[in-house]
């Protein structure tokens, strides 16, 4: 059985979303993509950047497409199978 959280669901509100806080901030070890939107309410094109930069990752801008959650259904998004693919490229996988 799934666990059930407590956790109100978020329509572009940050107060009703949890932080993934500590962030780490340390360069990770493989090929990393961040995908960011510079239109998204929760987390800020410049600190995607910040993101990508520590962690030593490659930054793909992904348009005007808000929050890239589950509620953007997004489907089978050729972009983003691009991106993944040129990622997977990068990793030899």
């Amino acid at each position: 059985m799934r666990k059930q959280h407590n956790t109100p669901r978020c329509r572009g509100n940050r107060g009703l979303v949890r932080p993934f806080a500590p962030m780490p901030l340390k360069r990770l070890p493989f090929p990393t993509l961040v995908v960011a939107s510079p239109t998204d309410p929760r987390v800020t094109f410049d600190q995607a950047t910040a993101f990508a930069a520590a962690w030593g990752a490659d930054l793909a801008d992904a348009g005007d497409l808000g929050h890239m959650g589950n509620e953007t259904h997004l489907g089978l998004w050729p972009a983003g199978l691009l991106m993944l693919g040129r990622l997977l490229e990068k990793a030899r996988l």
